[in-house]
This record gives C-alpha cells, sequence and structure tokens, in this order.
C-alpha cells in the first residue's frame, strides 16, 4: 500500500521459524514470484542497508459472543486476518 508520495509498504509472509538470511530468503523466494518491476524495486529496497523492516505476526482466534436482540456484522464478531 502506499504510504508516501515515492514509498509503499509490502508485507511479506515468510515461513516459521524466520529464515536465517532474510535478504536471501527474499531474493530466492520472494522475488522470482513478483512481476519484474515489482521485484526489481524490491532488490533495490533490500540492498539499502537498515531498509528492511520485519514485523511478528499472531494468530488471532474469533471468540463468538451473543446477546439477545443484538444483530453484529464484519468484525463485530472478531472475525479478522492476522496481518491487518
Amino acid at each position: 500500500s502506499q504510504i508516501g508520495e515515492n514509498e509503499v509498504r509490502m508485507l511479506i509472509d515468510v515461513p516459521d521459524p524466520k529464515p536465517a538470511d532474510m535478504v536471501q530468503y527474499l531474493k530466492d523466494v520472494t522475488v522470482p514470484q513478483l512481476p519484474d518491476a515489482v521485484g526489481a524495486a524490491l532488490l533495490r529496497a533490500i540492498s539499502v542497508p537498515g531498509a528492511l523492516k520485519s514485523m511478528p505476526n499472531q494468530k488471532l482466534h474469533p471468540t463468538q459472543t451473543t446477546k439477545p436482540g443484538v444483530i453484529v456484522l464484519g468484525d463485530a464478531w472478531n472475525m479478522r486476518h492476522p496481518l491487518t
């Protein structure tokens, strides 16, 4: 998603446990799966020391709560994707 005039954020799901060499993993596994222009941009981005940022992810399991007479829609049931 675009976060600035010349900046975008890319979320990449990686296996657990995290690869020992993340840059090499991105080069070998992720870049070949991307369109050429996006892959080239990712290669440029990860070549800058400190540019690669990692964020942990966890599963958020839903819990159901019911109350007579209440209708809940969407995220009201606590259903969401872990990355969001």
